[in-house]
């Protein structure tokens, strides 16, 4: 491993200075076989280092401790290449074959082509928001421009764009690793060199800023910062990295070093690998951590007898090894050294996996640094929460206690699936670290509930319903709907705002047995929630005797008298009306002491929902008491209850 920057031992305890113990030397050291250079580019996800020579019109490939896998040719002139989001493809510009060529980065073959028009020659190549972007010279100074491939394409092909043009000459690309959809372009053949910056996330790109740097020199090198928030470029004869913000251009800061800057490299932390031309005694590559005016470790890459080539850095993406490409002047060497180690920080974020929409969730945490020691109390820790499906993204800050740990008490808006992440910047001595955790948030249980009174009633009573809200958030609207039993039919009765004590109140007179349902929509808080309660109502039996001489009371029930040779007539009406349904008659005769008797068979009642029984009597009931009712029998139609009429009493007489 290479030496880590400025620790020292002082008074028995570990402690950071400013500047790095020392030089280190690259790991390994082998030569290229390759007559010129323009870039390198590392893709571990294959395992594979790519490198442009454009005198030799090939891609040499080699595996990240630099020995021989293939060699791609037919490349004409290949300057600029840049790999995919996912490793996948590498795309090439080919300087003289007036071409952008896609190679396959697990076969290595070519497996696309796109055309740029004749005599436009492509140079640099960057990957961002889904297109290829290309650099490229028309021929005539100031007509050089960038154009683009949309690799989204049914059919991709190369295209112009007309907010990207009049460069003096084909300028150099940077995009940003983590594709927010910022490119940076700088033309290396100018002193100051004009920049400009792009959002390239809609058709046409729009320029974000333009300018040149006065106080650099012909560009050799650029890079953005992942997240796109600032470019980092390179200036031969100058000492030190300058830093630019991509909004505006300003300068925004700067790497120092003490030698001509020739080469960048930024891995996925951010940390910045600077690379110069130096003497041999003297480091001309240094790490930092990002941000920092103090490197984490510097190596001394000349010692071959040659000097670091302009754009010859590659990371490794997860820091953990940088490739440099040294010039020899005939030759070329590729220097292997393994990235600083920086001490590591923890970051744990932990709540609650669910909860109810109306709780405040509690979040903690705790960050350790270096070799399991406490930061400082009061370190900074930022809190982002999002929610999947939606853009808006909230940002919380908290400091670490005394002993590393802190906490966040939040109440998200609504129920969903919700992701914090928790991140500690870092320093110049310690690694950056992030955690993060999702939480599902659930609606509250809604209370709702429905009574009707009376519960059971016969034909048209006057039902009174009551539906109950519990709590709410922000609604508290309730609609009540009414179905008759068995029809399967509703309709709304009754909608409005429960009153204070939570009760929407309504009252229907009935004709049939109704289910009545209470329906809460729901809110932001509360789920939706629905309640049912029927009312019955039993159909009206009303029963009436014809053929009757005269009335008279016996034992406190008033008798109807019959002579035996008359015809009695019992008239029945069921209400509401039953066309079609049955009715049963129950005949009792008072004998020894009880009601004695049996059930006629079933009789049909009539379009009027009437039915008339008809009555004879033999010579043997003189003198008996009878009794005989009605008896409705709910059938098909189930919107009513079965129900009985009265009792009516008669006795036969000579």
């Amino acid at each position: 491993m290479g030496l880590i920057a400025g620790l020292a031992l002082a008074a028995g305890c570990l402690t950071v200075c400013a500047a790095p113990v020392g030089i280190a030397s690259a790991q390994s050291i082998v030569a290229l076989p390759i007559s010129s250079f323009y870039q390198i580019v590392a893709d571990p996800s294959v395992g594979y280092l790519f490198f442009s020579s454009p005198d030799d019109n090939e891609i040499f490939v080699t595996n990240l401790s630099g020995q021989e896998v293939n060699t791609i040719g037919s490349q004409d002139g290949v300057e600029g290449i840049a790999l995919s989001p996912d490793g996948s493809t590498l795309y090439a510009a080919l300087g003289t074959g007036d071409a952008v060529t896609a190679i396959s980065t697990s076969t290595l073959a070519e497996t696309a082509s796109y055309a740029l028009p004749a005599g436009d020659a492509p140079q640099d190549v960057a990957v961002q928001s889904g297109k290829v972007w290309v650099s490229y010279g028309t021929g005539a100074a100031g007509e050089a421009a960038i154009g683009d491939i949309d690799l989204t394409a049914t059919s991709p092909a190369f295209e112009t764009q007309a907010n990207m043009g009049n460069w003096y000459s084909a300028p150099e690309l940077a995009a940003d690793p983590q594709d927010s959809g910022v490119l940076a372009a700088a033309d290396p053949d100018l002193e100051p060199p004009p920049m400009a910056t792009y959002d390239v996330t809609a058709n046409p790109a729009t320029k974000m800023a333009q300018g040149s740097p006065s106080i650099c020199n012909f560009e050799a090198d650029l890079a953005v910062v992942p997240g796109g928030s600032q470019v980092i470029l390179t200036c031969p004869e100058q000492d030190g990295f300058l830093v630019y913000s991509t909004a505006d251009l300003s300068q925004d800061g700067s790497y120092p070093n003490a030698a001509d800057s020739v080469a960048v490299a930024i891995d996925a932390n951010g940390d910045v690998a600077a690379g110069t031309i130096s003497e041999s005694t003297d480091p001309d590559l240094y790490v930092y951590a990002q941000g920092s005016d103090s490197p984490l470790n510097t190596y001394d890459l000349a010692s071959t007898g040659g000097n670091l080539a302009a754009r010859g850095l590659a990371w490794n993406p997860d820091g953990s090894q940088l490739f440099a490409v040294t010039d020899l002047g005939s030759s070329y060497v590729l220097q292997v050294v393994d990235a600083p180690a920086i001490p590591p920080s923890t970051l744990t974020l932990t709540g609650p996996s669910t909860a109810q929409a109306t709780q405040a969730v509690m979040l903690t945490g705790s960050l350790t640094v270096g070799s399991g020691t406490e930061p400082p109390a009061g370190t900074p820790i930022s809190i982002t929460r999002s929610e999947t499906g939606s853009t808006a993204v909230r940002d919380f800050s908290v400091s670490t206690a005394a002993d590393g740990s802190f906490s966040l008490s939040d109440a998200p808006p609504g129920a969903g699936q919700y992701t914090y992440t928790a991140s500690y910047a870092g320093s110049a001595t310690t690694a950056a670290a992030s955690a993060s955790f999702t939480l599902t948030l659930t609606l509250a249980v809604t209370s709702l509930s429905i009574t009707a009174s009376p519960h059971t009633a016969t034909y048209e009573p006057t039902v009174r319903v009551i539906a109950h809200l519990g709590a709410t958030d922000t609604n508290r609207t309730v609609s009540i709907y009414a179905e008759i039993v068995g029809t399967y039919s509703r309709r709304l009765v009754e909608t409005g705002k429960v009153n204070a004590s939570g009760d929407l109140v309504f009252s229907e007179r009935l004709r049939h047995s109704t289910t009545f349902t209470a329906v809460f929509s729901g809110d932001a808080a509360y789920a939706a929630a629905t309640a049912s309660r029927t009312a019955y109502v039993r159909a009206r039996v009303t029963e009436s005797l014809t053929g009757y001489y005269r009335t008279k009371r016996i034992s406190g029930k008033l008798y109807h008298l019959v002579h035996r040779k008359k015809i009695m007539r019992v008239h029945v009406t069921v209400a509401p009306n039953k066309s079609g349904e049955c009715v049963e008659f129950d005949v009792r005769q008072f004998y020894q002491g009880a009601w004695r008797g049996e059930q006629t068979a079933c009789a049909i009642l009539s379009s009027a929902s009437k039915v008339t029984l008809t009555v004879t009597f033999a010579k043997s009931a003189i003198g008996h008491r009878f009794r005989i009712r009605a008896d409705y029998i709910a059938g098909i139609d189930t919107s009513n209850e079965a129900n009985d009429s009265s009792w009516v009493y008669f006795l036969v007489e000579k």
